[in-house]
Parts: structure tokens; sequence; C-alpha cells
């Protein structure tokens, strides 16, 4: 089942409990928990920019982060 539901809109999301926030370097990433728990494999999500391709989003815990 795929998220149907506006995606890809600046700023934060409205209902900020159905969401979770990644820092990537100077910005915010929202991510639906949904969409997290169907599709996220292996720490890893595909996703598509608008305009620059597709990328593995891939998610490290604090120490990997800091390494």
């Amino acid at each position: 089942m795929a998220y149907k539901t506006p995606s890809g809109l600046m700023g934060q999301p409205e209902d900020m409990m159905k969401f979770e926030t990644f820092k990537v370097e100077d910005i915010q990433v929202h991510i639906h928990r949904n969409v997290l728990l169907e599709y996220l494999k292996e720490n890893k999500l595909l996703i598509n920019i608008e305009g620059y391709g597709k990328y593995n989003f891939e998610i490290l815990n604090s120490e990997e982060a800091s390494e």
C-alpha cells in the first residue's frame, strides 16, 4: 500500500505525531511513520526528490552518524 496523501511538501507537517523527523546536514526531513513501517528495509528507504532523482535514505544510529 503506497502512501497516497500529498507528499514532498515544504515545511513542517500539521500533525507531527504521525511523522518522524530526521536532520540531514542543514535540513529536516519529515517521513510519515506508516511509510517507515511499510518501506524501511535494513534501515534504508529509497526516496525520490523531484528534480534531483532517487536517493537511498539511510537511517544511522547516533554512534554511526558521528563516524
